[in-house]
């Protein structure tokens, strides 16, 4: 749990890329890399290795389906493609009536939610046939998401664009507002199995927490106990004044871990009560974290480089270029 860190080797198969996403499956066996090249890596042994398995080029979006861990989708600006078998093969749909964004998320298989942008006007659209065909079903303002993710029942969505915070059915039929700040500055959002306990990463601020399903947001600056088996720091609360880059939490509730724009990794065993600190050392700014449903694998990513462990957090392999 964070106890040990190491440098390794890099985590991608090329020394000059920024890596821009990474997604884990919900069974924990796949670990998938965007980079800004748009290019998709795929690890099929929790992350001893990756694979090109991009499409096409150009990729801006990359997901995973929580209902079969080999049903991976990837977009470019106005073509969908959707793999069974992790990557090997690929069916292709084109979409000129509009422009996918990147953000992504896939549920049950074949229904596939995407952040696009259609005459001037910005979408959350939905698809229930693998993306050959699109509903517009949720209209809004926001050019950019800090927050876009589901819970791995499939049965909520969240999205922000950083002062807002927006919930939705699995399916993406309803939307609403749950809440919002002119003062708060989301930097990111996860949630437990249903996403009945959520945990949001404030700009500048703390990361606060939610059990009723991101209505009502508390921070809870100050550890009340001090867990056994964690990091030999001393327990910590979350510093009011960090820039978060993301925030990830098992399905049982119970692990949290938050990433600041400066490396410093923010860890909780007991569902945020008390955390333990580590910094991750880099060259890089840090941009991004992800953990499987079980948080038995962990991955932090800079613009270059990654960190991963697969033993709950307990070592870290963090990579160099």
């Amino acid at each position: 749990y964070g106890i040990t860190w190491a440098i390794t080797t890099r985590c991608t198969p090329y020394y000059m890329v920024q890596i821009q996403k990474v997604v884990v499956d919900a069974a924990d066996t796949y670990i998938a890399i965007l980079t800004d090249e748009g290019v998709a890596y795929v690890s099929e042994n929790q992350g001893a290795n990756f694979v090109d398995v991009s499409p096409f080029g150009s990729i801006v979006g990359y997901a995973i389906s929580t209902a079969s861990s080999t049903t991976h989708f990837a977009v470019a600006a106005t073509t969908v493609a959707f793999t069974t078998d992790a990557g090997y093969v690929w069916t292709s749909y084109s979409q000129p009536m509009f422009t996918f964004l990147g953000d992504l998320v896939a549920l049950n298989g074949s229904l596939l939610i995407a952040h696009v942008l259609k005459d001037s006007a910005y979408y959350i659209a939905k698809s229930v046939d693998y993306g050959s065909s699109w509903d517009l079903s949720f209209l809004h303002t926001y050019s950019t998401l800090t927050a876009f993710i589901m819970s791995s029942d499939a049965s909520t969505i969240f999205v922000s664009n950083g002062t807002a915070l927006y919930r939705s059915s699995g399916d993406s039929s309803t939307w609403t507002l749950v809440h919002s700040s002119a003062t708060m500055s989301i930097d990111g959002v996860a949630c437990a199995y249903n996403c009945s306990t959520a945990y949001v990463a404030v700009s500048g601020d703390g990361v606060y927490y939610s059990k009723d399903y991101g209505v009502t947001l508390i921070n809870p600056y100050a550890p009340t106990e001090t867990p056994t088996s964690m990091p030999s720091s001393a327990p910590s609360a979350i510093s009011p004044d960090q820039d978060w880059v993301g925030v990830a939490m098992s399905d049982d509730g119970l692990t949290v871990v938050a990433l600041s724009y400066s490396g410093i990794v923010y860890f909780s065993k007991n569902g945020g009560v008390s955390y333990r600190t580590r910094t991750l050392t880099s060259s890089y700014s840090w941009i991004g974290i992800a953990m499987s449903s079980n948080a038995e694998y962990l991955m932090a990513a800079t613009s270059g480089d990654c960190a991963l462990s697969s033993d709950y957090g307990m070592t870290w392999a963090v990579s160099t270029k």
